[in-house]
């Protein structure tokens, strides 16, 4: 019996408390090392944000199902309080940080890494001191050997085919200011984290399969060599990276136009 491929995520939500948007930060009972345990998944604060885990999924109406599920969850812990449920809102400017926690000032935990370049990524530094982005990160669980040379690969295929098609469905881009640079990843004992997404495809059911289906593609397009090398010479690495980088839509058009063609 053929293993499967899972398919898990971690994204953040900003928390809303009446019209404003505020912290969790003391209000959740779990953090990174310690995450708090729900059905289907876990909670936790991270900087003033809500961030879930979702359980490895097999299918797209599992992820679907567990994105709603966790989040239903953690919006019952936080009563009194909401999460913000709107699309494009990855990032938000605080008026004033003031009386806030500690913990609100403190940015990057692990490092993470630009598999393209097999560099580490700088920690973020706000050009705007009081802006904070909620992120979107997918893993990826393989159904084979986890090698590094395949991991590199995995994620420098999720540029193509989850990266570049964000870059049209995400309308936030301050986000990039901070975080989500093209191929940005950690590796894991099961596979990969691609960290490069914000949070902008949690909030519709159609986005989330489309995500979860771009994810499994990308690992079968980075476990076959000839064919990601045939489409490597049509469009590098390099290339995707710049235009991910540079949030340049009108190429990520056609980029992606020659990729569903070379696919077919």
């Amino acid at each position: 019996m053929t293993k499967s491929i899972l398919i898990g995520a971690d994204p953040e939500c900003f928390v809303q408390q009446g019209l404003t948007i505020s912290h969790c930060i003391g209000l959740l009972g779990g953090d990174k090392d310690n995450p708090r345990r729900v059905e289907f998944g876990a909670v936790q604060e991270d900087n003033v944000l809500f961030e879930f885990n979702v359980d490895p999924c097999a299918s797209s109406d599992e992820l679907v199902h567990h994105v709603h599920a966790v989040m239903d969850q953690g919006a019952q812990i936080l009563e009194g309080y909401g999460l913000r449920f709107k699309r494009n809102t990855s990032s938000h400017v605080y008026p004033s940080l003031e009386g806030f926690p500690e913990r609100a000032f403190e940015f990057g935990c692990t490092p993470d890494y630009n598999a393209l370049t097999n560099g580490e990524n700088p920690r973020p530094s706000a050009t705007e001191q009081n802006l904070r982005t909620a992120g979107g990160h997918v893993h990826i669980g393989f159904n084979c050997d986890v090698t590094p040379q395949l991991q590199r690969e995995v994620i420098i295929a999720c540029d193509y085919l989850l990266g570049l098609p964000s870059l049209l469905e995400d309308k936030d881009t301050r986000r990039r200011e901070l975080y989500g640079k093209a191929g940005a990843c950690r590796y894991k004992p099961y596979g990969v984290e691609y960290r490069t997404l914000s949070n902008y495809w949690i909030w519709e059911d159609e986005l989330i399969s489309k995500v979860y289906a771009r994810a499994v593609a990308a690992f079968h397009l980075g476990n076959s060599p000839k064919a990601f090398t045939n489409l490597k010479a049509l469009i590098t690495p390099e290339e995707v990276q710049a235009v991910i980088n540079t949030g340049d839509v009108a190429k990520a058009k056609a980029y992606l136009e020659i990729i569903n063609h070379a696919s077919k």
